[in-house]
């Protein structure tokens, strides 16, 4: 009898762990977003103009640079003020494109429900509305960190043969 009071305790524990769960918030639709945009043919062709258009904006700083004086060894010491601008550049394409795709993902993430007809169906299911708007926001958001981290092999390479510092490279990472 005297367990009583501790199992009404570890029930209680049990349903605020429940309710914490963030599986629990994004639901079922962050799932099947995933799944289904990882098959597009949109995203594969957004990825490849992401990474097209970066490579032009770091051909762009990079002939900014280069001429006849890095031939010198005083155009070396100088390769890594170069990789500290080709990294400002990066780091300015991202802030600036990745606002603009959020844009253009997000804003569509409803109304294509209602286009297609399906709203009204994954409102008649036990997800709630939270679930259904939480769930695509945090799926345009994984896209979103998978063009960045299309990024983080190029910046690696920049800060070991550019020599740019690992403090440049995280704190302009971060200001975004």
């Amino acid at each position: 009898m005297k367990y009583l009071g501790f199992g009404s305790a570890l029930s209680s524990s049990v349903s605020a762990v429940r309710a914490l769960n963030p599986a629990r918030l994004s639901g079922p639709i962050f799932d099947k977003e995933l799944r289904v945009s990882s098959r597009k043919k949109r995203n594969y062709v957004l990825r490849f103009l992401y990474v097209l258009a970066l490579t032009g904006f770091i051909l762009i700083a990079w002939t900014s640079l280069v001429s006849d004086q890095y031939v010198t060894i005083a155009g070396v010491v100088q390769m890594s003020q170069a990789g500290k601008l080709i990294i400002s550049t990066i780091i300015w394409y991202q802030f600036i494109i990745l606002q603009l795709i959020a844009i253009v993902m997000l804003s569509a993430s409803i109304s294509d429900e209602i286009y297609h007809k399906t709203l009204g169906l994954l409102m008649t299911t036990p997800i709630t509305g939270f679930q259904i708007v939480f769930g695509k926001l945090l799926s345009g958001l994984m896209r979103l960190f998978i063009l960045t981290g299309i990024n983080l092999p190029l910046l690696a390479v920049l800060r070991v043969f550019g020599g740019v510092p690992w403090d440049y490279l995280i704190s302009s990472f971060a200001s975004h």
